[in-house]
């Protein structure tokens, strides 16, 4: 007997299950931003995690055009949707 395909087996789970979409999943949240530059530092960034853990002043750096921080790669994402132009020609 061969193993079903993986369209296969979401067909079964719409038929079990119906066809609802899963809830997005809970994301982490920028709760502050102070820009403060010195060197290749761009500032300090406030998160709260989706379990509800804060971590404060995580510093967000840039070096030859590149943006990175000492905790996430999504963090620098959520400092540019939330403080467009922060971070300059930096990482664009």
């Amino acid at each position: 007997m061969r193993r079903p395909t993986e369209s296969e087996l979401r067909r079964g789970e719409s038929a079990t299950w119906g066809s609802q979409a899963a809830p997005p999943r809970p994301t982490m949240k920028l709760l502050n931003w102070k820009p403060m530059v010195r060197g290749s530092l761009l500032g300090f960034a406030d998160v709260e995690l989706p379990i509800g853990l804060k971590i404060y002043e995580i510093p967000v750096l840039s070096q030859g055009g590149t943006v990175w921080d000492a905790f996430s790669a999504r963090l620098a994402e959520l400092i540019r949707a939330a403080h467009p132009g922060t971070f300059g020609a930096c990482g664009q």
